[in-house]
């Protein structure tokens, strides 16, 4: 395996231009009543008195994400007669309206949805907002589109890992990208830990990794004799991979992952460790989109150092922001996925979890406050919907549907169980 730091830049979403109207000249009725329309869309009404522009909260970015079948819409509630709004676009992927507030007539709601002709990828655009014909917000917005797989789609996995990010803060914070994610997904956000041992990373990622609990794979702790206890009886989902003629990546934040559990295992086709959580997912995102990797692991580890320095806790701004922070790298390494050449042709699955919570300014202690986790399994032919409490969901879940997604036979007694049913 490779270990380097060579960082590269991040290469700019692909966008699809508008194609230009076609049709016969039209005759003066038909003009006068396109012309009366216009006037309505952009508030020239003679019984509208627009007046000055509404203030409102400009989102840095707007995102939608499309399943086959499921258009992806995202929508904003804005003050102000929904007539004297009219919108712009400058690509083909999505298309925009503004109605009524059904709750406030003196309000409105922009909404914006996928076309249901765009085609498969990530197609960055802009949404020009205007208020009785004058620009008042020039918004960014990025549409990602999943394709329709078929029996010949090769199919690779994207598992993401979130160190010690907590479910209830995850769905409080900013996450317009997982959200996404959501309608094309069986996820949990009421799952748990590994069972048998302190919710510490070590324990954690090597349950994570193995699909087994730590009575099994005798990781204790965080040290490096510790991880070198390691029963190697049960490998992890990336040396499963490896060994059926698949290729492996590893792009991980906390070092110990890499040099103390990866690294001596020797299944990584390429391997790096980046102390850097932007970092990670920049160099995530050119490995997806410029190299031919069957399964990549990720790993970003801030809101654990956010949780030890300030608290894992709701009441934590910081703690609630790197959540958020955390959704903008997983948009950019999709934004990466999505670029690929060969993306049309590609069935993907996106597995996502935590390996702890968090309490105070600690998790090592067993509590509903540090085992209570949540799982996501993302993929254009998954029945979506909530996996029940019933079954027992947890991180160990990730190592087994991995496999079941590319066809691998599990060994030696897993403790988890595949997600994709």
């Amino acid at each position: 395996p490779r270990h380097t730091t060579n960082i590269w830049g991040k290469k700019s979403a692909r966008s699809v231009k508008r194609p230009p109207l076609a049709g016969r000249p039209l005759q003066l009725p038909a003009l006068l009543l396109l012309l009366g329309i216009a006037g309505i869309a952009s508030g020239c009404l003679s019984d509208v008195e627009c007046g000055p522009a509404p203030q409102f909260d400009q989102p840095d970015q707007l995102s939608l994400m499309a399943w086959p079948g499921r258009p992806g819409s995202v929508t904003m509630s804005m003050d102000g007669d929904h007539r004297c709004f009219s919108t712009r676009l400058d690509g083909a992927a999505v298309e925009a309206s503004v109605t009524v507030n059904p709750a406030d007539s003196d309000a409105s709601i922009l909404m914006v949805r996928t076309t249901a002709d765009a085609p498969p990828g990530s197609h960055s655009e802009r949404l020009d907002l205007r208020w009785d014909g004058r620009e008042i917000a020039n918004l960014p917005l990025v549409a990602r589109i999943w394709p329709t797989p078929n029996a010949m789609s090769a199919r690779k996995v994207l598992v993401v890992g979130y160190d010690g990010a907590r479910p209830d803060v995850l769905r409080a914070a900013d996450t317009p990208v997982l959200d996404g994610l959501l309608p094309g997904s069986r996820y949990s956000f009421a799952a748990t830990t590994q069972r048998t041992w302190s919710t510490v990373s070590g324990p954690g990622w090597s349950s994570i990794l193995t699909g087994v609990d730590v009575n099994k794979h005798n990781v204790l702790g965080n040290d490096p004799d510790q991880f070198a206890a390691r029963h190697t009886t049960w490998p992890s989902f990336i040396a499963r991979a490896h060994d059926s003629g698949l290729t492996t990546a590893a792009v991980v934040h906390w070092i110990m992952i890499w040099t103390e559990f990866l690294l001596p295992e020797g299944k990584t086709t390429f391997g790096e460790t980046i102390q850097s959580d932007k970092l990670v997912a920049d160099r995530t995102a050119d490995l997806l989109e410029d190299e031919d990797y069957d399964v990549i692991f990720v790993h970003l580890d801030d809101p654990d150092h956010v949780g030890h320095d300030s608290g894992y806790s709701l009441d934590n701004p910081e703690y609630v922001k790197v959540h958020a922070d955390c959704d903008a790298f997983l948009g950019e390494i999709l934004d990466g996925l999505m670029s690929r050449s060969t993306f049309v042709d590609e069935h993907w699955l996106v597995a996502m979890t935590t390996d702890h919570g968090g309490i105070g300014t600690g998790h090592s202690e067993r509590s509903a406050d540090t085992w209570t986790i949540w799982t996501v399994y993302a993929s254009p032919d998954l029945t979506p919907g909530e996996i029940p409490t019933s079954g027992n969901p947890s991180h160990l879940d990730i190592h087994p549907t991995v496999l079941d997604f590319l066809g691998i036979e599990p060994v030696n007694d897993l403790d988890g169980h595949s997600r994709l049913r």
